[in-house]
């Protein structure tokens, strides 16, 4: 009997990580996370929007950017207790698995 490995490249999988990021949608994001804690749509024109999870350690807040004429863009991730800024994408998948459903 012989053990294969299936180890993704690091290059590979660093590169899958930001592609989920890209094309987050509010739309998507429900999708592969369920209905969030609280949507919040801030004005003038709700501009930005809200989406706030329960993360793996802490309440997680998902930032898009957009206009209810346009589609809305993943701008940034924050955890709401700490106020730790998730830049990189394997530490934001870290903390809300869900966002990958590999």
């Amino acid at each position: 009997m012989v053990l294969v490995s299936k180890t993704i490249p690091s290059y590979m999988r660093q590169r899958h990580e930001e592609q989920i990021f890209k094309a987050l949608s509010p739309e998507k994001l429900v999708v592969l996370c369920g209905k969030p804690l609280k949507d919040e749509r801030l004005p003038p024109d709700d501009f930005l929007r809200n989406f706030i999870y329960q993360g793996k350690n802490e309440k997680i807040v998902l930032m898009f950017m957009g206009s209810s004429s346009s589609e809305y863009m993943f701008v940034n991730m924050r955890g709401l207790d700490t106020g730790t800024w998730y830049i990189v994408p394997s530490e934001r998948i870290d903390n809300l698995p869900c966002l990958d459903p590999k």
